[in-house]
């Protein structure tokens, strides 16, 4: 019989520089975090210090969002589903492509 072990979370207050890359999955979750500006701040500090990004549909227009000022940042749209490294952010929109998302990612 396999033992039972939780995890400790200890990741709250932390700096997002104490991370080598965040990942946001597609979901009803990123209308919640578009409101939420320590989100954005955490994703143009990742950026900013050169960190893996990647995002999944919804997410991927929450980082472009959150980017904005950056110049010609370029996601996965409807337009363009399969996965899109952009200076270390990996974005894809269709589900289909996940499987490559994981390779590029």
């Amino acid at each position: 019989m396999a033992s039972q072990r939780s995890l400790q979370n200890d990741h709250h207050g932390q700096r997002s520089t104490m991370f080598d890359a965040t990942f946001t999955p597609r979901g009803a979750h990123v209308s919640t975090l578009r409101a939420n500006g320590q989100i954005r701040y955490w994703i143009t500090v990742i950026f900013g210090h050169l960190k893996a990004l990647g995002g999944t549909g919804e997410a991927a227009d929450l980082i472009k969002e959150t980017l904005v000022n950056v110049l010609d940042v370029k996601v996965a749209s409807s337009a363009c589903p399969e996965p899109v490294n952009w200076y270390g952010v990996v974005t894809v929109e269709s589900r289909r492509s996940q499987r490559a998302y994981s390779k590029v990612f």
